[in-house]
Order: C-alpha cells, then structure tokens, then sequence
C-alpha cells in the first residue's frame, strides 16, 4: 500500500489508539439494562456500532435521548478498568511525531477517560490538540482544521468507521480506515476510504 507522506494527521482515539471496546460494550450493556432492551452479543454490538452514537442506541431504543445515555455514560465508563493501547500503536504514534507530523485527536471519549489514557500510555506532550466528548465529529472537525490552518491535501484523518470516512471524505481532506477498530474491514471498505490500514506498523508509511 502505497501512502503520501502527509504532514497533519487527525486521529480517533477509540478503536484506533485505545482498546475501549470492552469498556464501551460493557456500559452499553448497562443503558439496555436500565432501559430493559435485551443484551445483544459482543460480536452484535460491533456489527451494530454507528456514529453519532446515539444512532447505535436508537436502533435498540427509539426513544433513548442522548441526555439519557451520556448520564449513565459517564458514570458506569469511570467503573471500567483503565483501557489498554492496541499492542504496536504507541511506537507508531511516537515515530510519526518524531518525524515531526503535526498531529490531533478528535474523539467521542470524556476527559475524565481520555487524559489518563494519554498518561498512561506515555502520550501526553505528542498530540497538539485533544477535541474530547464529541458526539458527532461532522461539527468539530471543519473547525480543527481552520483553526490549525491545515492544508487539506497534506492532511488525513484515521479512524475505525464509516462515520470518520464519512466526515473525512466531506471535508475535502485524505481518509484512512483502520481495521482492528471496532467495525470490520468490509463494513468500511463499503465508504470507499483512501487508505486501509491493515497492520499498526502500516502507519508509519505516512512518514
């Protein structure tokens, strides 16, 4: 696979830098108990995810409000165990900053999850900016770029589902799918991204 060698790169977090699945599955599990929707499998859940989020809810309960979600969200995800990075991420991570990329992360995480995450992980002075708690990236990321002053052509944004593909390809801006996120490869591949990262080392080709 044959990447640019781009300058400015726009990360998600979840599904691509932190292994949360579990986590997310777990809390989601406790909105349909609360709610009384029956469980559905790990597998399911995954098959099922959609951003925004609420839209993964809705197709289980109609009538769910995102008030309602975030509020048992943010209490139930504080429970979890501390995420792990996906095994190989942080070395990539760190060598596309050494190589001296310009890099951001726009992600759905609450900071009282995403700051420790990037403590723990030993990434806390790589990112130039962390945009956290977003429900929907569509409404974030024109502004990140503007206010970056990104060159859209020298810019991709990588993430783990259709709706970061979505948002990337709408900005005008490159798109990479990684695929040991949360959603499966043929379910991206369907959003036509520019790149398929298969193998975490495959993202230092963007060096």
């Amino acid at each position: 696979m044959s990447v640019p060698k781009v300058q400015n790169i726009i990360f998600d977090w979840a599904g691509v830098i932190s292994d949360n699945i579990q986590n997310v599955y777990d809390v989601a599990m406790v909105v349909f108990d609360t709610y009384k929707a029956p469980r559905i499998s790990l597998e399911e859940f995954r098959e099922a995810w959609d951003q925004p989020y609420i839209l993964f809810y809705q197709k289980y309960l109609p009538n769910l409000t995102l008030e309602e979600e975030s509020a048992i969200f943010h209490r139930e995800i504080l429970r979890r165990p501390p995420a792990n990075p996906f095994p190989g991420i942080i070395d990539s991570i760190r060598a596309l900053h050494h190589a001296g990329k310009y890099m951001i992360v726009i992600s759905g995480d609450i900071k009282e999850t995403i700051f420790p995450e990037l403590k723990k992980f030993g990434l806390e002075r790589v990112f130039n900016e962390i945009v956290y708690d977003i429900h929907d990236k569509a409404r974030v990321i024109e502004s990140a770029i503007q206010r970056h002053h990104l060159n859209r052509q020298e810019t991709i944004f990588i993430g783990d589902t259709a709706h970061e593909v979505k948002v990337g390809k709408r900005e005008g801006i490159l798109t990479g799918a990684v695929t040991w996120g949360y959603k499966r490869e043929q379910e991206l591949l369907k959003e036509k991204p520019d790149y398929v990262f298969r193998e975490i080392d495959e993202l230092r080709q963007l060096i």
